[in-house]
């Protein structure tokens, strides 16, 4: 069935009891714990999630803006983080 009410919802207010529970990134690990699980639930899955999750984090033109030749790996990390943080995963090392 169709659910038209699907779509984001803030992490922080996702608490019922006004606490916001956040994962620390550093606790688990794609390459630890999810590859290994998708592997066992969806095999096919876990490669093509694995080659999707590796070209997000590599992909770039090396632009930005009209420069060309731009290192924009800290800018392509920060918006990782960002959306992660969204969800209310978390790195305590990150600004």
């Amino acid at each position: 069935t169709f659910n038209n009410h699907f779509g984001y919802v803030d992490f922080a207010q996702c608490a019922e009891d006004g606490f916001t529970r956040t994962h620390k990134i550093h606790e688990f690990s794609w390459e630890d714990q999810g590859y290994s699980c998708v592997d066992e639930l969806y095999n096919e899955m876990a490669d093509i999630l694995d080659k999707k999750m590796t070209l997000i984090q590599n992909l770039t033109y090396s632009t930005m803006g009209a420069y060309s030749d731009v290192d924009t790996s800290k800018y392509r990390n920060a918006i990782w983080m960002y959306i992660q943080s969204l969800y209310g995963i978390i790195l305590l090392t990150f600004p």
